[in-house]
């Protein structure tokens, strides 16, 4: 009996009939192969593997012309691009739901909860990494980034204030956040840090599918049938970042002029 590595048995492909195209790799499944997020994944492989299928088969034809060949690969491409629309909207309602998670899992008390003091001092630590010369603020954001229990204070501050004046990416903010999730509620960690791999691994997944079909067909049809999921796989990756809520446009800051002090462990 041959021995499959479990690993191997997980990972996510979309397959290319075609002899001159590679399997395209979106990563590894992680956690059991059920629930709506795993039914976006295997409709995403599922469609987008039967048009590279059909596609295949009309190149390999001797029966159609130029013209009526790119006819035929527009009819085989139709269904998938739908489907593809379809699983980008699903893909974000999974998203918002993750997002909901995250933010009842909040690891820092609200203003509401804490003393009067603490808005106050939490500016001034805001104003103290900002005043740092560069490379010491790149080695402490580094540190928060790796460690954020190490420095607790600063790290609870640049959560509770509001993110339009903490002064740090958000891909940064949500990483500190996990951290602290981690620390403070790790069984809760675990199944969010599952979901976002899996999160992660559909998303990859549902961009090379659309690349696959554009690839097929071009861009007129995706723009007409599946304007959601070409917009989702033209934009940037951003593997955590979309974690923090949307900005606000209503909040102006003016940093505290008094002199801050530096938070513990400095």
């Amino acid at each position: 009996m041959t021995y499959i590595d479990p690993r191997l048995q997980a990972i996510v492909k979309i397959t290319n009939p075609d002899p001159t195209g590679k399997p395209l790799i979106a990563g590894a499944w992680r956690g059991q192969k059920a629930g709506p997020l795993h039914g976006v994944l295997s409709e995403t492989v599922r469609t987008s593997e039967a048009m590279l299928r059909s596609a295949h088969d009309i190149r390999q034809s001797r029966h159609y012309g130029p013209a009526e060949m790119g006819q035929r690969l527009r009819e085989v491409a139709g269904p998938t691009l739908v489907a593809l629309n379809a699983a980008t909207a699903k893909l974000k309602a999974q998203k918002e739901s993750v997002r909901a998670q995250v933010s009842m899992l909040n690891p820092v008390k609200n203003y509401k909860d804490c003393g009067h003091w603490q808005a106050t001092h939490d500016l001034r630590l805001i104003d103290w990494l900002a005043a740092l010369p560069a490379g010491k603020r790149a080695g402490v954001l580094h540190e928060m980034r790796e460690m954020p229990l190490v420095r607790l204070e600063l790290a609870e501050a640049l959560l509770r204030v509001p993110r339009e004046i903490c002064g740090i990416p958000d891909d940064l903010r949500a990483e500190i956040k996990l951290g602290l999730i981690k620390a403070q509620k790790p069984a809760e960690f675990e199944m969010l840090d599952t979901q976002l791999d899996q999160l992660k691994t559909t998303e990859r997944a549902l961009r090379l599918a659309v690349d696959a079909t554009r690839e097929t067909v071009g861009l007129s049809d995706i723009h007409t049938l599946a304007p959601d999921a070409l917009a989702f796989s033209m934009a940037a990756e951003d593997p955590v970042a979309w974690l923090e809520p949307k900005p606000r446009q209503d909040v102006n800051f003016t940093p505290a002029s008094a002199p801050a002090p530096a938070p513990a462990g400095e």
